[in-house]
């Protein structure tokens, strides 16, 4: 069992701890509930552009001393924006003098001044980080599937609108900085080799001081009804001979599947890896027309989406489509291996011990978690051992989507 230590400062940061000296390095990860979901059209970039300043320096440390600090006191450090939450990600190794890091990571968090000089070059490189995101095979048409199940920018989900980016001032970035970088918004999380009566003073002397403001985050998610829409995107084929499919399905997010079920969450999670299996089976290895298969899903707080994605050969896209879709049927229909329970309950477990091997990943993790479903990693992987049968058939039906159906969307690039 993974226990985890935790305590909230009078300003309302909650900070997580979990104690493993068999590590040999440290976590930290400083978490903002506040991700390129949560923005609005006119804003698309600027969770992404924010995460860039903030390393820009601060009103008390200007931007080489931060460096410094950064690279004299960890083995690695970085930040990323994702659709709900921005995590700033920190390995250290026991000898780390924490203070001065604790010290930097505040004011990273709360008093960062975004100087205008450097803002230019971080537009810079934040537009070459959208351009880099169109380069995975599937990042296209995931991408259109998702800004059309959730009535979103396509360009939110490579990183920003680079027209948006560029025209960024600085006191927008400070207005959003303000709004949701304060301590009831964020969560601090520290794993691996520490120990924590050493740590959890140097802690609160760091971030025990901040009091600013709170204002609740406005969450611009669609959650309404989608009707079904197939695109066919003729001038777009990444290699000759091959095409893509891709089918996106809209799902809850965390806090309406938690409202419904304590076991839909990871139903889903083994039907992803289910379909994963089966495209790889029957349309790669048995049929020899796909050179891809597998399934994707993200559940966050407020918005989940499954897509299952096959690059096949040209020649073959009719009939690859079809035993997608067959596939897909089945197992909403309720056909499931023999020992599927089972098999779901062993691959948490596997899961969860790699996971917790690493500081760095159970850290970034461990704040992910709280903040999108408001669980520690221990507690959602332990909802496998409450899946029956009847929940990864009941939860197939429920949510999963076939061609056709509303909250779906399927597009072709031929």
């Amino acid at each position: 069992m993974v226990n985890y230590r935790s305590f909230v400062l009078d300003n309302g940061l909650r900070v997580y701890f979990k104690q493993n000296n068999y590590l040999h390095s440290i976590g930290i990860t400083l978490g903002v509930n506040y991700g390129f979901f949560n923005e609005k059209n006119t804003e698309n970039g600027y969770a992404h552009l924010l995460e860039h300043m903030v390393f820009e320096g601060t009103e008390n440390i200007k931007k080489k001393d931060l460096r410094d600090i950064l690279d004299e006191n960890t083995i690695y450090w970085n930040g990323e924006t994702d659709a709900e939450t921005t995590d700033y990600t920190f390995k250290a190794l026991p000898s780390t003098n924490f203070k001065v890091l604790f010290y930097a990571l505040k004011e990273m968090a709360f008093n960062s001044d975004f100087p205008s000089t450097n803002l230019h070059n971080e537009k810079e490189a934040a537009i070459n980080e959208i351009h880099g995101n169109f380069g995975s095979e599937m990042s296209l048409e995931g991408a259109i599937a998702r800004a059309y199940l959730f009535r979103k920018n396509t360009n939110t989900f490579f990183g920003g609108d680079v027209n948006v980016v560029n025209k960024a001032t600085k006191t927008q970035l400070l207005d959003i900085y303000e709004k949701y970088y304060s301590p009831k918004n964020m969560l601090l999380s520290v794993v691996g080799n520490f120990k924590e009566k050493e740590i959890k003073p140097l802690i609160c002397d760091a971030f025990g001081s901040i009091d600013k403001s709170y204002n609740k985050p406005e969450i611009a998610v669609y959650t309404g009804n989608i009707n079904y829409r197939e695109i066919n995107m003729h001038n777009f084929n990444p290699k000759k001979g091959q095409s893509n499919i891709l089918f996106g399905m809209k799902l809850p997010g965390a806090s309406n599947l938690y409202s419904k079920s304590n076991t839909a969450r990871a139903s889903l999670g083994y039907i992803r890896n289910l379909l994963t299996s089966r495209f790889m089976e029957n349309i790669r290895d048995k049929m020899g027309i796909a050179y891809q298969a597998y399934a994707d899903m993200q559940i966050n707080k407020n918005s989940g989406y499954l897509a299952v994605f096959s690059q096949v050969k040209s020649n073959n896209l009719e009939k690859a489509e079809n035993m997608l879709f067959d596939e897909i049927t089945k197992i909403t229909e309720g056909e499931f291996p023999p020992k599927a329970v089972e098999d779901a309950k062993m691959i948490a477990n596997m899961d969860l011990l790699e996971y917790i091997d690493s500081a760095l990943e159970h850290s970034k993790g461990l704040s992910d978690s709280i903040l999108l479903y408001g669980k520690t990693p221990y507690e959602l992987y332990k909802e496998y051992a409450n899946i029956t049968l009847d929940n990864l058939r009941g939860t197939a039906n429920k949510y999963l989507k076939t061609k056709g159906d509303n909250n779906s969307v399927l597009l072709v690039s031929s």
